[in-house]
């Protein structure tokens, strides 16, 4: 794994040790920013089930103006930081908000501290039955802003096109990963 774009372009990425981390492919990332490309500048970036912070130093390098890395899974919390020093980076830099949480709950946390993402980067485990839950827990509140994208990184096909307020605008398929575009209805 490496930075692609950016400030830290070329930076090489610690990987994780064990499967239970499963990180997104350079070409896949290459992907996801390549659509995003116009909205990661001076953006708040979510980057929710982080597991080595490899999307969210992406979009840093790329100019996110905040990322907010979610992970529960104390390895991958571990992984994140490493990932953070082989980019000079602590987690104590203000651009930096490490919360290692549940996805649920940091969801909450988020809408009742009225903090809004313009972009979120979504990759729970792909047997995961968080899916719906937490698009629907996004539909519902102000998390993601008006003109906001959520991605969802996922295995399956066939993600409906409406989830509360959510709507499907975009599908990508990348060998057996699929992304899949959301934006709230206006």
């Amino acid at each position: 794994m490496r930075i692609i774009a950016g400030a830290f372009k070329g930076r090489r990425l610690a990987s994780p040790r064990k499967a239970t981390i499963r990180p997104t492919l350079d070409r896949v990332k290459e992907a996801y920013f390549r659509i995003v490309h116009t909205q990661v500048q001076g953006a708040n970036f979510l980057d929710l089930c982080s597991g080595s912070g490899n999307i969210g130093l992406e979009a840093l390098s790329r100019g996110a103006q905040q990322v907010a890395f979610v992970d529960q899974n104390r390895q991958s919390i571990r992984l994140i930081k490493t990932n953070l020093q082989k980019c000079g980076l602590t987690s104590q830099d203000q651009r930096i908000q490490l919360f290692p949480a549940d996805v649920k709950r940091s969801l909450t946390a988020f809408s009742r501290s009225q903090v809004q993402f313009h972009l979120i980067y979504f990759d729970p485990p792909y047997t995961s039955d968080l899916y719906l839950e937490c698009l629907t827990q996004i539909a519902e509140t102000t998390v993601l802003t008006k003109r906001g994208i959520i991605c969802i990184e996922h295995n399956q096909s066939g993600f409906p096109q409406h989830i509360g307020s959510l709507r499907l605008t975009k599908e990508k398929k990348y060998g057996d990963t699929n992304l899949s575009f959301y934006q709230m209805e206006v």
